[in-house]
């Protein structure tokens, strides 16, 4: 715990330079600029926590009985969804929060085992669909940065990119494999697959879709800080949410993502845009991590207002 505490210090800290680097009033201004966006950007995950119930809806119905499907209907399994990952984002150690209370909660509706599944089975949808989405960012890249490389360079280290590109892909499944086998997923999954075929694919599609739909957050704020550059469109948006993303959970020990996620911001700008230095790009990578941290905190707190209504339900099995 005096690990973690430290490590959240140090993010602080970088965190607070950047800031201070960017300059209050300028990021001030930069907020204010985006007032309805911000609004639009809740309302982008509103919509992606929806599809992330849906999903965690067709897990249920694979392992529950009906009687306890019936009785945990979309809004409580949206109750359950917003609740979870506020606590996922306010405990120390992430997954050590939601993922329990979920399961406490749905053993008052259906048995133990039941519940245990249902809840570590939609975990592993959410990661494998988190894995989906950064190979399909890494494909989608390479068609996009491949003729811009071709012609910048010739086909020697164009090649190699291709190989380093395939390497990358190859290494990120050799690591989630072995972190799968290690746990008792693949036979888990397995199973479920073979169970369930048709649920297990909509489960994952929909996981992926709601990382799909969150995308539009970033595509709406690099389109009022880049309005007339290659980023004001989805597709860029797509790739700099994955290449933060990834780089941020790479350095998973940094709490809240605290100084990871602003520098994976900044490092995916600098690739859209190298002919800025990453100083002249920091104030928009500030800005757009500070809103994304805004909206993050809108809904922890209702996912915590959730979690006190969910508390006061009386269910029975």
């Amino acid at each position: 715990m005096v690990k973690r505490c430290l490590l959240l210090a140090v993010g602080l800290a970088i965190f607070g330079w950047m800031v201070w680097q960017t300059g209050p009033a300028q990021l001030w201004r930069n907020l204010l600029d985006w007032n309805w966006t911000l609004l639009a950007c809740i309302a982008v995950w509103a919509v992606g926590y929806v599809l992330n119930a849906m999903s965690f809806r067709q897990v249920m119905r694979c392992v529950m009985s009906d009687e306890a499907f019936a009785a945990t209907d979309l809004n409580r399994t949206l109750r359950l969804t917003i609740g979870g990952y506020a606590l996922n984002y306010v405990t120390p150690f992430g997954l050590l929060g939601g993922e329990p209370w979920r399961i406490v909660r749905l053993r008052k509706v259906t048995d133990p085992t039941s519940a245990n599944s249902a809840v570590v089975y939609y975990a592993m949808m959410h990661v494998c669909s988190h894995i989906i989405f950064w190979l399909v960012a890494l494909a989608y890249a390479f068609v996009q940065m491949r003729p811009m490389l071709h012609s910048a360079v010739g086909d020697g280290v164009d090649w190699a990119v291709v190989a380093g590109i395939v390497l990358l892909i190859a290494v990120v499944v050799y690591i989630a494999g072995r972190i799968a086998v290690r746990k008792g997923w693949i036979g888990s999954l397995r199973r479920l697959l073979a169970d369930h075929p048709c649920r297990f694919v909509a489960a994952l599609m929909l996981e992926f879709a709601s990382r799909i739909v969150n995308v539009a957050e970033y595509w709406l704020l690099l389109g009022v800080a880049f309005p007339d550059s290659t980023l004001a469109t989805y597709g860029a948006a797509f790739l700099v949410v994955a290449f933060s993303s990834l780089f941020a959970n790479a350095l998973f020990f940094s709490p809240l993502q605290m100084g990871t996620r602003e520098g994976g911001i900044l490092l995916a700008l600098q690739a859209f845009l190298p002919s800025l230095t990453l100083a002249g790009l920091l104030p928009a990578a500030v800005s757009i991590s500070f809103a994304t941290r805004i909206r993050e905190f809108f809904w922890i707190l209702v996912g915590m207002l959730l979690i006190i209504i969910e508390q006061r339900k009386k269910l029975s099995k």
